[in-house]
């Protein structure tokens, strides 16, 4: 699985721990599953559905914490949850969403409904409502007000404090934000470059609902270019700046670098 390159690697494990137990316990349950002549059923649907929110589950309480920690915005806790739920929805169909019942040939592998676009990778309609009336997604609700109770409830005077320069730098006291020049610091800091990237781009995806997947599939560049120029770890090219900046409704230009 790809995470995002600030979350640490204490949640990294907590997560690929839940996997693998969840993993286990899947194996066990789908050999006691009915068989059916028609192929894989309902039973097995909502097995691998179950085994997707415990997963993300997991995902979903570490990115929360970076937010109550005010390490991520509410915005970016909603949008990694769910690149998260689609990354692993398509990866437990490939792996999980099938069983070997086909009566053609011995081990026959017969396989469940798409999950996921393959246009797009977003999650199909009839999949999310699913997960939608979940516990785990009810729990994912909760755990977003209460990151964006702890960003409300943190005292202005205190961002501004932090900011506050001292006597040895009160001479370089930083711009505001959208004043800020980033012709130096932007070269050689990735966390600057997302930074200044993802305020032009997520706000706009999040006016469109979509995901950067599908962005990536409407601008018909790579998923990995989009996640890794959103991350501060690519440069576009010429030719992908211009295609993501028409999507996006912008200029190329607009684009940040």
């Amino acid at each position: 699985m790809i995470f995002p390159r600030e979350f640490p690697d204490q949640s990294r494990i907590r997560v690929e721990l839940e996997e693998t137990l969840a993993s286990q316990e899947f194996d066990r349950l789908r050999k006691d599953l009915p068989w059916s002549s028609y192929g894989p059923g309902p039973e097995l649907e909502k097995l691998v559905r179950e085994y997707v929110l415990r997963i993300w589950s997991t995902f979903v309480e570490e990115a929360c914490e970076l937010g109550r920690q005010r390490i991520w915005d509410l915005g970016r806790v909603k949008t990694e949850s769910l690149e998260f739920l689609s990354q692993l929805t398509s990866k437990a169909y490939l792996e999980k969403g099938f069983d070997f019942g086909g009566r053609a040939y011995p081990g026959q592998l017969r396989r469940l409904p798409e999950m996921t676009s393959h246009g797009t990778g977003e999650i199909l309609p009839e999949v999310m409502s699913q997960y939608q009336t979940s516990a785990e997604w009810q729990r994912y609700q909760e755990l977003l007000l209460g990151v964006g109770e702890a960003w409300a409830a943190e005292p202005e005077q205190k961002v501004l404090a932090a900011s506050k320069p001292t006597e040895d730098t009160q001479f370089a006291k930083p711009a505001p934000f959208a004043q800020r020049s980033w012709s130096s610091d932007v070269t050689y800091d990735p966390n600057l470059r997302a930074e200044r990237r993802r305020a032009v781009v997520e706000p706009i995806l999040n006016e469109k609902r979509w995901s950067r997947s599908k962005l990536a599939a409407q601008a018909g560049i790579g998923k990995n270019s989009v996640y890794e120029y959103l991350t501060g770890k690519r440069t576009l090219s010429a030719e992908n700046r211009r295609a993501l900046a028409e999507e996006l409704g912008l200029k190329p230009e607009e684009l940040p670098e």
